[in-house]
């Protein structure tokens, strides 16, 4: 039956799974999911703490933290609440701390 399957190319419904499946973990779903990244923790949190005044994150950080500490960061380094000559440094910097507070979650 598999060599038939195989022959026609006859995706059951269970192949369609396995295929989203397996595109979902691997982060190539086209958006879906979340997104791989090669930073470690710690990279991610010094990353982060690059842009933060004052208190800064630590390895034992809690969720709770690490997420205030990236929404305070995406508030300020947003590039649509800058100046249009700051523009292209925001969006690195905006695009940075995505990465690495996706590193993180």
């Amino acid at each position: 039956m598999e060599e038939i399957k195989t022959r026609l190319k006859i995706k059951t419904d269970e192949d369609y799974y396995n295929e989203f499946f397996n595109r979902f973990k691997s982060g190539k779903s086209g958006g879906a999911g979340r997104a791989s990244s090669k930073l470690t923790k710690e990279t991610a949190i010094d990353t982060l703490n690059k842009y933060i005044e004052g208190d800064k994150l630590k390895a034992d950080s809690t969720k709770a933290q690490i997420k205030a500490a990236y929404r305070r960061l995406a508030l300020k380094y947003h590039p649509d609440t800058c100046k249009e000559a700051d523009k292209a440094a925001y969006e690195e910097i905006f695009k940075e701390i995505g990465e690495a507070y996706g590193a993180l979650r």
